[in-house]
């Protein structure tokens, strides 16, 4: 059975004005998820959706624990900001709104001139508490991000994508390191980490059970294929997408959801996720968002 839902959920330990633990869609603090995607099954459906959760939290179904806004950083540099706009005003969101209210910043991280440095001193900007603006008292600034406020969410921070900061000339232990000291500076904040990677370029596939036509591809490269390594080992969960192999344009898809090496659960768990191995999901995209489907259901044949 086909069915429009969140295409990941937590287990939250009990809050401390309920004894019972509830089921959320928001990432968890101090969370990095990977995300990796191809050319003809990109992951911005899945981005989008994450960041619009952030900024327009959905009314919680029975059971779910309400979920509260958060600040959202993009680091773009295959987007610019006016794509962004674009796109969550399909959603429903004015991103000029949530920029002037401070909920939503941009990170233009596209152009080959800026310094990595310059571009980590920029996010730690972006992420900075916020102060109250003219004519606002102390009562009506927004909540500041941290671990010393429990009841405001950490922020979120998507990174859109790692793999571009190779392809405009960055070396790739250079990004590494700012990579790595991205992940600790969100963590530090009770944030939660998406980071984008294309696997187009990674020889071979990077997970046994998806065949990729990277493998014979000339394009290889053996700088994707470390820049992946390097940032799986810190991530918690890592989503890998990829296409049905029949020749469509991003529409149907399979995203398989692995336990990372730094998957530690402090206190909640991942519900997709079984005990060993991974989780496969099929779906389609219609304009109400994703269609999900379980792998294997249904005699294994979805659509």
């Amino acid at each position: 059975m086909s069915h429009s839902s969140d295409f990941l959920t937590f287990t939250l330990p009990p809050s401390p004005h309920s004894s019972l633990p509830s089921t959320t869609s928001a990432l968890p603090p101090d969370f990095s998820l990977l995300l990796t995607d191809t050319l003809d099954a990109p992951a911005t459906f899945l981005i989008v959706q994450l960041v619009a959760r952030a900024l327009r939290p959905a009314q919680p179904e029975p059971g779910r624990r309400a979920e509260k806004r958060r600040r959202v950083v993009v680091v773009g540099v295959r987007e610019r900001e006016d794509h962004w706009a674009g796109t969550l005003k399909k959603h429903g969101i004015q991103l000029a709104t949530e920029s002037s209210a401070r909920r939503f910043s941009f990170v233009d991280a596209s152009s080959p001139s800026t310094t990595l440095p310059d571009l980590f001193a920029s996010l730690r900007a972006a992420l900075a508490p916020s102060s109250p603006q003219p004519g606002e008292g102390p009562s009506q600034a927004p909540q500041r991000d941290g671990p010393a406020d429990a009841e405001q969410p950490g922020p979120l921070v998507v990174i859109d994508d790692l793999s571009a900061l190779l392809w405009i000339g960055r070396e790739p232990r250079e990004v590494v390191r700012w990579w790595r000291g991205v992940r600790a500076f969100v963590g530090e904040r009770s944030g939660s980490l998406v980071t984008l990677l294309h696997a187009d370029t990674l020889s071979p596939s990077p997970s046994l059970h998806a065949p990729s036509s990277a493998s014979s591809s000339p394009y290889a490269s053996p700088e994707d294929q470390y820049l992946f390594r390097q940032v799986l080992q810190a991530c918690d969960l890592w989503a890998e997408i990829v296409g049905l192999g029949n020749g469509g344009t991003g529409a149907r898809g399979e995203l398989s959801l692995h336990r990372a090496p730094a998957l530690v659960p402090r206190g909640w768990s991942v519900d997709a996720l079984p005990r060993s191995g991974s989780r496969a999901l099929q779906y389609k995209l219609d304009e109400g968002g994703a269609v999900w489907e379980v792998k294997g259901q249904m005699g294994g044949k979805v659509w």
